[in-house]
């Protein structure tokens, strides 16, 4: 086991090594790489139940159960009660994806949290060290691709809307650990520029919302004059900065053109046709989309089934539609504070929200809580030596 010692660092640096490797010889497909982080997610939870011992809280047992038995009856909507004719368990699957991240971080987080003896599965100084390195390889490999090869929309191992997020999380984390415990404190300010840059080259819109919101999150600790002033400023350049890239890369094309826009306003036609009770418990999983739909989006819809005759709603990109057109209000919000509480109870209440906040501003744009490329970082917090919820909330 990698215990006590900094081959679990080198382990990590390998993990990235590997996933650039197969991302750029392979095909370069956006989620190429996402079943080598459901693998690494799979191994932290192996680790962490050999390691910490396995003990739950009641209260946590019985948001656990009641999860699953919520989950349960989609599925068994699935087999028994739709009306569509059409079963496929890839889209099943796929579709659950999401579910399976939220109890593995049910999981592991409450182990952790509950953990005896003193086994230690990542030193703090070497998540420290991994994160700086992984901080710079993202600005230096962003930087090479568009100065040298021309790239407009720079990416490591994925795509850059999958990877933003991640590398803002892991800075989070990064930033939380050295204010309380006061470890590289003068290297802060150097580190932030390399993340803020990154997000920046990467002319991803979501990417530099989710930068902006770290950035004003980190420095409004109290309501004053100069926070306000902070946010207002931040916000007004956050939108200056998304309509420049968004002119970047429209190619002269109005604003209701982009490919968002038409997720969004085929979701609207969709769910105007919904019963008083769909909008509070949705379709269900893997439902298929109204044919009209499928043919509207029927570039991507082609990837779900060639002739695009079925499509369910993975088509919208957006976890926040799929989950709303699938599970309905009462459904997402029963999800989103789920993950809002077992993240706060974790890793505090400040750094909590800021990877809440993340996740839900790229979840609006792409999968979000639904990919392990975004949230693999989140579960690579539980393993470090390092207790966040002894300390006071700065961050």
């Amino acid at each position: 086991m990698f215990l006590n010692n900094s081959k679990f660092m080198l382990f990590h640096i390998g993990l990235v090594v590997l996933n650039v490797l197969l991302f750029h010889l392979i095909g370069g497909k956006a989620t190429l790489v996402s079943p080598i982080f459901d693998l690494y997610i799979l191994l932290i939870f192996i680790l962490v139940s050999m390691s910490y011992g396995i003990f739950f809280s009641r209260k946590t047992m019985l948001i656990l159960i009641l999860t699953l038995f919520y989950f349960s009856i989609y599925v068994v909507r699935y087999y028994f009660f739709n009306d569509f004719g059409y079963k496929n368990n890839y889209e099943l699957v796929r579709s659950s994806r999401f579910i399976y991240y939220l109890i593995m971080f049910i999981f592991i987080s409450e182990v952790s949290i509950n953990r005896t003896g003193t086994k230690v599965i990542l030193q703090l100084t070497d998540f420290l060290n991994f994160s700086k390195l992984f901080f710079y390889t993202f600005l230096f490999s962003y930087i090479f691709q568009v100065v040298f090869l021309g790239v407009e929309r720079p990416k490591l191992y994925s795509e850059n809307n999958y990877e933003i997020p991640s590398l803002l999380i892991l800075y989070s984390i990064y930033l939380s650990i050295a204010t309380k415990s006061k470890i590289d404190l003068p290297r802060r300010s150097f580190v932030s520029l390399f993340v803020y840059a990154a997000s920046l080259v990467s002319l991803s819109k979501s990417g530099v919302l989710e930068a902006m919101f770290v950035f004003v999150k980190s420095r409004m600790k109290t309501i004053s004059v100069v926070n306000i002033s902070t946010f207002v400023m931040t916000s007004i350049i956050s939108i200056l900065t998304v309509y420049i890239i968004f002119n970047l890369r429209s190619s002269g094309n109005d604003f209701s053109e982009i490919d968002r826009m038409l997720f969004l306003n085929v979701f609207i036609s969709v769910v105007s046709e919904f019963e008083f009770v769909e909008y509070l418990f949705g379709k269900g999983l893997a439902r298929e989309m109204p044919l009209y739909s499928c043919i509207e989006l029927k570039y991507w819809a082609t990837a779900i089934s060639e002739d695009f005759s079925y499509c369910n709603a993975t088509v919208f990109h957006s976890f926040l539609l799929k989950s709303l057109y699938e599970f309905g209000v009462i459904g997402t919000l029963l999800f989103l504070s789920t993950w809002f509480y077992f993240l706060s109870r974790f890793y505090g209440l400040s750094l909590g929200i800021s990877i809440f906040t993340i996740i839900f501003i790229c979840s609006l744009s792409v999968t979000g809580f639904s990919n392990s490329i975004v949230i693999w970082v989140v579960f690579l917090g539980t393993i470090i030596d390092f207790n966040y919820r002894d300390y006071k909330d700065e961050y």
